[in-house]
């Protein structure tokens, strides 16, 4: 489905696919207009968020395009997005979504920084049969290595 030229309707229709509770929804303001930043929370680089793609896009003078907020984004990878699949896609891998209002296109960065440990058996609990697969961090850490295996909404 093609994103719409409002913004709250876009982001109702992400809400819509991923319900998940890491998910994290994040309203700021470039130029007197609403945009809307969505990503994962235990994924995310909230500095490398916070620096190279907030920071940027507020300082931006002159917003007249979604074209033109990208070039002010020194990430590498950055690039416009037109529908809603393709943003909860990007989502999901773990990248940011910029959603703005009165434009029917949004923009995703990669702002990954997944957690560095593969799943191993856990030292405790020894099985004979099925995955030896274990979780001992937290919990957003759990999930965060499960979000890097499993990519589902």
């Amino acid at each position: 489905m093609k994103l719409f030229n409002d913004r709250l309707k876009n982001v109702k229709a992400v809400k819509d696919v991923l319900l998940s509770d890491d998910i994290i929804y994040f309203d700021f303001i470039i130029n007197d207009k609403t945009a809307t930043a969505i990503y994962l929370e235990t994924i995310t680089d909230k500095t490398l968020l916070g620096k190279q793609v907030i920071e940027p896009l507020q300082a931006l003078t002159n917003f007249t395009s979604v074209e033109n907020a990208v070039k002010s984004l020194t990430l590498p990878e950055t690039k416009v997005l037109t529908t809603i699949s393709c943003c909860v896609d990007k989502i999901i891998d773990g990248d940011v979504v910029i959603i703005f209002d009165n434009h029917d296109k949004a923009i995703t960065a990669s702002t990954k920084k997944p957690a560095t440990r593969a799943v191993t058996e856990p030292p405790t609990a020894s099985i004979l049969k099925g995955p030896r697969e274990g979780f001992v961090e937290s919990v957003q850490t759990n999930l965060s290595l499960i979000r890097q295996r499993i990519k589902t909404p």
